[in-house]
């Protein structure tokens, strides 16, 4: 289903103290498994099918037969149908549902925080978007990775700067290894926290086992990366966090965007990696992103 949107606004009605709940959608249907792990979607042609005992409900219209007085319920939802089984979703008491895994995408992504070390001069997000303090509670992305399904082939982790969230991002990753050890997981991150050999010790410790870390280079010299970054002894910073992480044997990614400033310098960029990180086994030329807006 193309284009299915992620936020889903209607009557939403949350009665757990935290006035959000973390679940995944089972649809006309009911479910044998651990019912307070998904929210059961119902259309006005099954409303026979609602059974006590589940996360949370989402019907089409405001059931008339159904007691609504205990219970976690949204109705009216705008585009309900297109969510289908075993999305995840966190709905907030009267707001909106926010689709946070797609079952039927093969590009999911954990969004861990929006604030970021660095402020590259073409970070695809706004400075809008950035000013906005997005940092989700660790025990909101810690139930929604027990909600994803374990047979999910690949997941993104990424931010702004995931590295920033220290030891949460070591309890993130250690849930993701016991929840989801069969799925391949991209972190994308600058490099400059794993600069700290004991933070990136902790990191390779905890890995799942199909693990990469994605981090740029922008030139072979620290000037010209430094005035992309905008951010004083990042290019230092990176090259020893890749060089930490290699000697934990973290599988490493290179990325390098390619822009105005360092298009002229990809031959001597390669012969760097070449020269300084021989063990790396993949190098990423890429496009610049589109910014991103406000949602």
């Amino acid at each position: 289903m193309n284009n299915r949107p992620l936020l889903l606004k209607g009557k939403i009605y949350i009665r757990n103290r935290d006035n959000y709940i973390i679940g995944k959608i089972i649809k006309n249907k009911r479910t044998n498994n651990d019912k307070e792990r998904y929210i059961q979607v119902l259309d006005n042609n099954n409303i026979d099918l609602y059974e006590e005992g589940y996360l949370g409900y989402i019907f089409q219209d405001k059931p008339e037969n159904i007691n609504l007085d205990n219970i976690n319920y949204c109705y009216k939802i705008m585009n309900y149908d297109t969510l289908i089984d075993f999305d995840v979703v966190e709905i907030i008491d009267g707001k909106f549902i926010k689709v946070l895994y797609r079952d039927d995408s093969e590009d999911n992504a954990i969004v861990v925080t929006n604030q970021c070390n660095s402020n590259c001069i073409m970070c695809p997000d706004s400075d809008e978007v950035r000013n906005i303090r997005f940092n989700p509670d660790i025990q909101k992305l810690l139930k929604q990775v027990e909600c994803i399904p374990d047979d999910t082939k690949h997941l993104t982790i990424t931010g702004g700067e995931p590295g920033l969230l220290k030891e949460n991002l070591v309890t993130l990753l250690k849930k993701c290894k016991e929840c989801l050890n069969d799925t391949e997981f991209l972190l994308l991150s600058n490099g400059k926290v794993f600069a700290d050999n004991v933070y990136s010790n902790m990191i390779a410790e905890v890995a799942p086992e199909y693990f990469r870390v994605a981090i740029p280079i922008y030139s072979d010299n620290e000037k010209i990366h430094d005035e992309i970054t905008r951010t004083y002894k990042s290019f230092k910073q990176a090259v020893l966090g890749i060089r930490n992480l290699l000697n934990d044997n973290v599988d490493i990614e290179i990325r390098i965007v390619v822009l105005k400033k360092n298009y002229k310098q990809l031959e001597k960029i390669a012969k760097f990696i070449i020269r300084e990180f021989p063990e790396i086994k993949m190098v990423n030329i890429m496009a610049l992103e589109m910014a991103r807006k406000c949602i």
